[in-house]
Formats: structure tokens, C-alpha cells, sequence
């Protein structure tokens, strides 16, 4: 009876401890609202919902930040800023359909069939695709939550002694701690990508790009604001190396662009 007690506090105080982390978990992960900027955009105040949602991603990028952000830049007719922070929201969660839609709304806006997302994000494989089923928020707390249970099933492998229990617990912590191991990789990669991000948006309206990073070199194609290139290199004389949507390859002064990566 005594055993069986102290079993029954010991199960109690492992799923007291599950709990309370997950609760953790939620709350550091949790993104605040700006209450604020969401009524200034209700009151169609578009103006004041930018300074307060840029004031927001400033001290703290969030997914739903950037996406209000791009949702009143939308709303004032600035489609190149619209793209940035559709493009940032998108880098924090890669599978938010309601910024990939905004996203691919504001470019017909700009140029219809002109750098479309589907044709120039650089992670269109099976294996970003399935990373991209996760945040990176997403991916950690995950990985938490399996350490987590791992822990649990690892004590009822130990204070446990029916064999088949033990057996199951002893399985499920071997299962648990390799999917620890793998959503903690799949965050690691999806951190990887979120800072070494090479897209760019034109900032600059028709923008003009040449064959070579001369000026009075051949000039090429003209870009409208709000096109998204991808940046290949960056030399030190302030040009930009860029590949557009269709693949080709072109120079562009770097102050008629800004990285999507800037504001993290």
C-alpha cells in the first residue's frame, strides 16, 4: 500500500511538472497582440496602425505583427512595404496561408504574373516543404514537449515493475528521445533559413538594372516596386547582384532594394 502511494505521488508530481511546462512553453511562444494597432486599423486609421505595428515588430517580431503590418500598408496603397512585411511573416511561419494569399494579392497589384511567390521562394523541395509544416516556435516547443515525455516514461520504466509496462515506457522514451532529436534539427534548419534568407523586394519605382555593376554598362530590365529577386552577392561599391523570377541574373544599385532579412 505503501508503494502504491508513493507511485501515486510520484505519477501526480511527473504530470504536475508536464503541465506547468507546457504552460511555459505556450506563454514564451504566445504572441501578444497590439491591441492598439488593431483598433487604429478597425477605425480605418491605416496611418497610425503602421507606426503602431512597426513600433510592435520593432521590439518584438512576430508573425501576426508583420502580417497586421502588411495588412495596413496594403490598405494605404504602399505594396512594397505590404511585400517586406508579408515576406517577414512568412520567414517567422512559412505555412501562414492568409500572408502567402496576401502576399500573392499586393504583387498582382504591383505587376500581374511578376514575381510570384511560387516562382521565387529558394526552398521548393520535399524536404523545406515539410519543414515549413512548422514554425520554428513551433518546432521547439515540440522538441520540449517530447524531452518532457520522454523524462515521464523513463520514470515509469524505473518506479514501474510490471514487464510489459516497462517495456512499452522504455520504447516510447527511445521513440520520444529521437523525435526530440529530430523536431530539435528541424528548428535548428528552420533557424538556419530564417537568418541566412537572400530575398529582397524592390523598393525603388522601376527600378533599372544593368549587365555589369558599371553604370554606363548595358542597361537591362526595369523592375517595378515590390518585385521580389533573390540577392546573389554584394559588392563594395553598392551594387547588388540579383536573380530575378524568371531566373535571369542582373546588377541593381542596392539602395533601390531592402533584404527581407533586415528587421529580425
Amino acid at each position: 500500500m505503501i508503494h502504491l502511494d508513493s507511485l501515486f505521488m510520484r505519477t501526480k508530481y511527473i504530470f504536475s511538472v508536464t503541465v506547468l511546462w507546457c504552460f511555459f512553453i505556450v506563454f514564451c511562444w504566445a504572441e501578444s497582440p497590439n491591441n492598439e494597432g488593431v483598433k487604429a486599423f478597425s477605425n480605418e486609421n491605416y496611418a497610425e496602425a503602421v507606426d503602431l505595428f512597426s513600433t510592435q515588430v520593432a521590439k518584438a517580431p512576430s508573425v501576426e505583427g508583420f502580417y497586421n503590418l502588411g495588412n495596413a500598408h496594403y490598405k494605404l496603397k504602399q505594396y512594397p512595404e505590404a511585400v517586406i512585411a508579408y515576406l517577414r511573416a512568412l520567414r517567422l511561419n512559412p505555412s501562414f496561408e492568409d500572408a502567402a494569399y496576401n502576399l500573392q494579392l499586393t504583387q498582382q497589384k504591383i505587376a500581374p504574373g511578376h514575381a510570384t511567390l511560387s516562382n521565387n521562394m529558394p526552398w521548393e523541395n520535399p524536404l523545406t516543404l515539410l519543414l515549413d509544416c512548422g514554425s520554428v516556435q513551433k518546432w521547439t516547443s515540440i522538441s520540449f514537449i517530447c524531452l518532457i515525455l520522454a523524462a515521464i516514461c523513463w520514470n515509469l520504466f524505473r518506479i514501474l515493475s510490471h514487464r510489459i509496462i516497462q517495456r512499452v515506457a522504455l520504447l516510447s522514451t527511445f521513440v520520444l528521445v529521437i523525435s526530440f532529436f529530430i523536431t530539435s534539427l528541424a528548428a535548428i534548419c528552420q533557424r538556419y533559413r530564417y537568418y541566412h534568407n537572400s530575398l529582397a523586394v524592390i523598393t525603388s519605382d522601376q527600378a533599372q538594372t544593368y549587365a555589369s555593376p558599371i553604370l554606363n554598362s548595358k542597361k537591362e530590365m526595369l523592375l517595378p516596386a515590390g518585385s521580389i529577386v533573390n540577392l546573389q552577392d554584394i559588392d563594395n561599391k553598392g551594387w547588388a547582384r540579383v536573380q530575378t523570377s524568371d531566373g535571369s541574373e542582373t546588377w541593381i544599385h542596392l539602395a533601390q532594394l531592402e533584404q527581407v532579412r533586415d528587421k529580425d
